[in-house]
């Protein structure tokens, strides 16, 4: 079975925490109580927005060789750079 990646499982985290506070927020009628709170930013969302929007979450810097790049893609031919 394959594994949860860290992306998921925090979309998945993120998810309950805005679906719960939702949830809590019309069972204790929080909107008619806190018309003032209008302006302020829902962080909950604004990270799932951002997380949902990237592809990874860190991704690691492969090094590149640059005598490769610089001396032996070059000198390949076609048929052995492909």
């Amino acid at each position: 079975m394959p594994s949860t990646s860290e992306r998921k499982r925090l979309i998945g985290d993120l998810e309950e925490w805005v679906v719960g506070r939702k949830l809590m927020k019309m069972n204790l009628d929080l909107d008619e109580d806190d018309d003032d709170d209008d302006d302020e930013v829902d962080v909950p969302t604004m990270l799932l927005q951002l997380v949902s929007a990237t592809r990874y979450i860190q991704r690691p810097e492969v090094p590149k060789s640059k005598h490769f790049v610089q001396h032996v893609l070059p000198v390949l031919d076609d048929d052995r750079f492909k």
